[in-house]
């Protein structure tokens, strides 16, 4: 995926055409070509006006606006119709936006994501630690967990929070909700959907 980003990303940018591959084998070329044509059946390629491409639906259009939902895997792209009320176009794939970059920055230099893919094939991710080789379930950037709350990983690879203190238990970080983004910074906005 990381090798599609880029080259997208530098035939996008003016950087590549399709005559030069800069340093991509003809393999990752033609792997990228041919996962392009699979996974954009039925989408439209974007930029947005942060300079950022993705993939959405091919009812997208301009003036519309791309969100990440907390709590999504995906992003959404949604349509202003009116007296602040909005409808959902479909969902989108948001590069560089959708790992949580959007939410909770960028990771630091010292980690990369490693997508992992398990016996139901399902994926999940990893962080790696570039220094150290340390693999980790769970992402840097999130806070401490909240005080009597750890996490598990579960028989399926999937994480689960548990609070030893009330047993509950979340897929959600427990620490991360609206106010805990807003102190970080992040530009909230809740959005009526018709």
């Amino acid at each position: 995926l990381e090798t599609g980003a880029n080259i997208l990303n530098g035939m996008l940018m003016g950087q590549l055409d399709q005559h030069s591959a800069y340093g991509y084998t003809s393999t990752e070329m033609t792997t990228f070509l041919i996962q392009s044509e699979w996974h954009g059946r039925g989408r439209s390629l974007f930029r947005s006006v942060d300079q950022h491409f993705g993939l959405a639906p091919r009812a997208a259009k301009p003036g519309d606006i791309i969100s990440v939902v907390l709590g999504f895997d995906n992003a959404l792209i949604l349509r202003p119709t009116g007296n602040h009320h909005y409808k959902i176009v479909g969902e989108a794939y948001y590069h560089d936006k959708m790992n949580g970059e959007a939410l909770l920055g960028p990771l630091p230099d010292t980690f990369r994501i490693h997508w992992m893919t398990n016996l139901k094939g399902i994926t999940y991710p990893v962080y790696v630690d570039r220094t150290s080789g340390k693999v980790m379930e769970a992402d840097p950037r999130w806070p401490k967990l909240p005080p009597s709350w750890r996490l598990v990983k579960r028989e399926d690879d999937s994480l689960l929070f548990v609070c030893d203190e009330t047993g509950e238990e979340t897929e959600q970080h427990p620490g991360l909700n609206c106010e805990s983004l807003e102190e970080r910074g992040v530009k909230l906005q809740v959005f009526n959907i018709i």
